[in-house]
């Protein structure tokens, strides 16, 4: 064999191991249910219930919440004048996030031991604002929220 065909093979082994590090290792959670709706009246969207804020994509542009308590969620459906049943959600495994648009693929993205709440927004039709709830684990969250600032 040609001693630099033997190099060319060997810089190329060693490239590929040196490289392998440098993927990011992402990890992706969805919610395992949404809820789609709109409100009439933009200022109760203010006021939603919540146990406090969590990062997303979209920075200081989307304010969204999350909840990890029954009694939040029930006055969250109250606020919204939601009037299908309120689900059933067991707080200790999973917390539910609030954002005041039509939120699509959410999903939470861990990369590399950083954790950030993802979707994608559709514009509305009409006057009502629109507002998307999502279960999720409760671990991927707390990952979101200790998240460095």
């Amino acid at each position: 064999m040609n001693h630099s065909f033997r190099l060319s093979v060997l810089f190329i082994l060693l490239g590929s191991v040196a490289f392998a590090d440098d993927k990011p290792n992402e990890t992706r959670t969805l919610p395992s249910r949404t809820w789609h709706g709109n409100v009439a009246d933009v200022r109760e969207q203010k006021n939603l219930p919540a146990t406090g804020r969590i990062d997303n994509i979209w920075g200081t542009q989307a304010t969204t919440v999350f909840i990890t308590s029954r009694r939040d969620l029930q006055e969250l459906w109250k606020t919204l004048r939601r009037d299908d049943k309120l689900p059933e959600i067991d707080f200790t495994k999973e917390t539910l996030i609030v954002t005041p648009q039509r939120a699509t693929q959410l999903m939470i993205i861990e990369t590399n031991g950083k954790a950030l709440l993802a979707f994608s927004t559709a514009r509305p039709m009409g006057l009502e604002q629109a507002y998307t709830i999502a279960a999720f684990p409760k671990g991927a969250v707390e990952s979101v929220l200790r998240r460095p600032k």
